[in-house]
């Protein structure tokens, strides 16, 4: 079997190709190995073979020429239409990334409602049990009569609308489907 390594090498040295640095250290290698040296000979009888039974295909004169015309026409319609393609590949990628940061970030907006409906909640039970609290000390008269308990009470209503009014929100409907 010959060596793999010089397997290109070999090929490189039958067409001529090599520098003479790695010519010379090809022709040792040929010299070293008779198995390589076998190869050789069987790759030069096999291209004698195929230049005696193949003939190389004849080009027209005007072969060349039209060859070049035709790559220049595409390169220009290339080079037209390039900077639009790039530009449309672009802005999907750019839409793709965008709507994929959206799906994946955190919704400030809506954790910042929660936690204020939440704040709001609290506040309103509070309120709604200093109510109560004052109710069951008196009359209804002494709910006015004290700053305190008016301030309770309103920070409870208030609390619990805010509350209803977030819940009511469509996108918060959503939110709350899922909870």
């Amino acid at each position: 079997m010959a060596c793999p390594n010089f397997e290109n090498r070999i090929l490189d040295y039958l067409d001529q190709t090599l520098p003479a640095a790695e010519r010379q250290a090809v022709e040792q290698h040929l010299a070293a190995g008779p198995e390589c040296c076998v190869l050789a000979g069987e790759w030069n009888r096999l291209d004698a073979a195929l230049a005696h039974c193949l003939t190389p295909p004849v080009l027209s004169p005007a072969f060349s020429a039209r060859l070049w015309a035709r790559i220049n026409a595409q390169a220009a319609g290339v080079a037209k239409r390039e900077p639009a393609l790039r530009k449309a590949e672009c802005e999907a990628e750019f839409l793709a990334y965008t709507t994929w940061l959206r799906q994946r970030s955190l919704d400030w907006a809506g954790l910042l409602d929660g936690i204020g409906v939440a704040i709001l909640l609290t506040l309103g039970a509070y309120g709604l049990y200093g109510l109560s609290s004052a109710v069951a000390e008196g009359p209804a008269t002494s709910l006015v009569g004290s700053p305190g308990t008016l301030t309770l009470l309103l920070i409870g209503a208030a609390g619990m609308l805010a509350a209803v009014g977030w819940a009511l929100k469509p996108r918060n409907l959503r939110l709350m489907a899922l909870v």
